[in-house]
């Protein structure tokens, strides 16, 4: 990480044509070959989170912890876009940082409503132990719960259920 922040090229490659990061993977250093894989000028945290890559989540976040909370254009987070694709691991390494768990986006939604319309309920029930207000309404008045009964009566029923577990 030093010698990343003072400047060192993170693609240099020595005379065999392999790069630090290929030398990590190589001698199963997973996660500090992901950390060298992931530039946060070349890697968009969004992508990142949306396709569940842990490790190169954490990586970004470390080089660049401004990237937290980021926001896109239709004013989503990172975590707005992990819990909307269900995935519980890198939902967790967001909240582990202290991610704004209740921030809306564009629309007003909430992570924990896109998690809800994904029907990822382990998401919708970690969410909620973290904090999450499920009782939120976005900019329409909709709640997580009626945001799930969009996809089906079952899935409105596994959230209810989860949410009085939580």
């Amino acid at each position: 990480m030093a010698l990343l922040a003072a400047g060192a090229l993170r693609d240099a490659t020595c005379h065999k044509g392999r790069a630090a990061k290929d030398y990590a993977a190589a001698r199963g250093h997973v996660a500090l070959g992901a950390l060298l894989a992931a530039d946060p000028d070349a890697i968009s945290i969004f992508d990142v989170a949306s396709r569940g890559h842990v490790l190169a989540l954490d990586g970004l976040l470390r080089q660049r912890p401004q990237l937290l909370n980021a926001r896109r254009r239709d004013r989503a987070t990172p975590l707005h876009v992990t819990a909307a694709a269900g995935n519980l691991a890198c939902v967790d390494a967001l909240l582990k940082r202290k991610c704004r768990v209740d921030a809306v986006d564009a629309a007003g939604a909430t992570p924990l409503m896109h998690a809800a319309a994904a029907a990822a309920i382990d998401v919708c029930s970690r969410l909620v132990k973290s904090g999450a207000d499920a009782s939120k309404r976005d900019a329409s008045g909709r709640t997580a719960s009626s945001w799930a009964a969009r996809k089906s009566y079952g899935t409105k029923m596994r959230f209810l259920a989860a949410m009085a577990v939580s």
